[in-house]
């Protein structure tokens, strides 16, 4: 997963695009910017990019965490992710991604969430399967997605709106994309919430 997380200023949160050796465990890795320490935990490993060329992430079975250099709130701010993910199954039953979490609690789910046969979120506000929302195409396996994702402000007091667009047109900039309607989306009933760790798995609520 290369990511990246600006708010509207445009202002750098965190990026981090996985520009390690082949082959390589991404234990200990430390490269990106906007983290206060190396990756930990896990067994994802560094792989050929897509299209033959760079490098990516291929995600393990067990929890890879790292920390962001501060706390990052969605009360009153706009803030964008993006990345390139590929599946070879999109499958229900377990999560499989890329997560926020505040200390011990996780805020925000982003890949293939439970039981959902495809890809999306999960914004985990107490809702249930009501948090849970999918891209409104059913996706390939072994193609690549652009994803981008927003966290906005709500016009409902105290929540915030969740947004994500995605295509497999990977010549689109994530601006682009995100000029158009959403593929999934959730309005009004999420809470606002911090974060200040990434997490990445396969499968990883087998693990926590």
């Amino acid at each position: 997963f290369p990511v990246t997380i600006p708010p509207a200023t445009a202002t750098s949160l965190f990026t981090e695009t996985f520009n390690y050796s082949i082959g390589s465990g991404l234990a200990g890795q430390n490269g990106g910017s906007g983290f206060s320490g190396g990756w930990s935990g896990g067994d994802s490993t560094v792989v050929t990019g897509i299209g033959g060329s760079g490098s990516a992430l291929q995600v393990g079975s067990s929890i890879s965490s790292r920390s962001l250099l501060s706390t990052f709130g969605t009360s009153g701010n706009s803030i964008y992710l993006s990345y390139i993910m590929n599946s070879s199954n999109f499958y229900g039953g377990n999560y499989t991604g890329l997560s926020l979490w505040q200390g011990s609690t996780e805020n925000m789910f982003l890949g293939i969430p439970w039981n959902a046969q495809s890809f999306g979120f999960d914004a985990h506000g107490g809702n249930g399967t009501d948090d849970i929302k999918t891209v409104n195409f059913t996706p390939s396996a072994n193609t690549s997605y652009l994803v981008a994702f927003g966290l906005l402000p709500s016009a409902t007091s105290g929540k915030v709106d969740i947004k994500l667009w995605a295509t497999s047109d990977l010549g689109v900039s994530a601006a682009t994309l995100m000029a158009g309607d959403p593929n999934a989306q959730l309005l009004g009933s999420r809470s606002n919430f911090s974060f200040d760790t990434i997490k990445v798995a396969v499968r990883y609520r087998d693990w926590e």
